[in-house]
């Protein structure tokens, strides 16, 4: 419908950096996630004040329970700045704390709402809501971040699924070949200087993973 009527409404980057956010996820999901939550989940049944109830009631209360906890974490996120702050906003915050003219001030800059901006701060940045980031990129250029990506996100699929047997070394070495490409390749759809020589390195360490893995799975 868009096409029809001459409207760019979906953008490559956009759908890039979503499905990066997602695969950076899962890959720190497989890593470390299941150590993390099967500690956690021993640690909270070992010293257990009481015993649940062995009926529907407790998932029911599990279930409102954990989406009571995302609301409100979703909501503060949007409140409070360092749940909102990401690395260049968290440069912003020790730029403004630096200009404070007091302590107090220096301190609320971290933990008041992106809304409070007193006078010394000075005026915000203005930005048109209605402009959208967006990169140029050739086609060719587009075509070869599309392709890569997909073979990057079926890549992961495989390590996801059936690499959970794999060795710790190697578990580690494929994971950090997923992170350097979902880095390297949009990277070069945003025109990166650091992408070119990111993107060779992601081919050469790819290769020699690779091959290592199969002369030691396959002598």
């Amino acid at each position: 419908m868009a096409k029809k009527r001459g409207v760019r409404a979906y953008r490559l980057g956009d759908a890039i950096a979503d499905m990066g956010c997602g695969v950076m996820q899962q890959l720190v999901s497989n890593l470390v996630g299941g150590w993390v939550t099967l500690a956690a989940y021993g640690g909270v049944f070992e010293h257990r004040l009481f015993d649940l109830l062995t009926t529907w009631l407790p998932w029911v209360a599990a279930l409102f329970g954990v989406e009571f906890a995302y609301y409100w974490w979703h909501r503060l996120s949007h409140e409070v700045n360092p749940l909102w702050a990401q690395v260049e906003r968290y440069v912003e915050l020790v730029r403004l704390a630096r200009r404070a003219p007091a302590a107090f001030d220096a301190v609320k800059v971290f933990f008041a709402s992106p809304s409070w901006r007193p006078g010394w701060m000075g005026a915000a940045e203005e930005r048109d809501p209605a402009v959208k980031y967006d990169v140029s990129a050739s086609r060719p250029l587009e075509r070869y971040v599309l392709g890569q990506w997909l073979v990057l996100l079926g890549l992961t699929f495989v390590f996801l699924r059936w690499g959970v047997a794999t060795p710790l070394p190697w578990k580690l070495a494929f994971a950090a070949w997923i992170a350097v490409s979902a880095t390297s390749i949009p990277g070069l759809l945003e025109g990166r200087n650091w992408a070119k020589p990111l993107e060779a390195l992601r081919w050469v360490g790819g290769a020699a993973v690779t091959i290592a893995f199969l002369v030691t799975r396959f002598p």
